[in-house]
């Protein structure tokens, strides 16, 4: 992605407290997706801060 330019970076993370954690059909939000705050657009840098026990997903323009 060297030489991109980007005007604005959005995300989401899917996460949970325990590692090993999963929905059910009793309890359907164990994890879930929620917006991403951990990304920082810099001039033609991108910084993220990545949580521990998640996976994010990042939408650069």
């Amino acid at each position: 992605m060297r030489g991109t330019k980007f005007s604005s970076v959005n995300g989401k993370v899917v996460t949970s407290k325990a590692l090993n954690a999963h929905n059910t059909f009793v309890a359907p939000e164990t994890v879930k997706s929620v917006s991403f705050n951990g990304a920082k657009l810099n001039k033609e840098q991108v910084t993220v801060k990545l949580p521990a026990k998640s996976v994010v997903m990042l939408e650069m323009q």
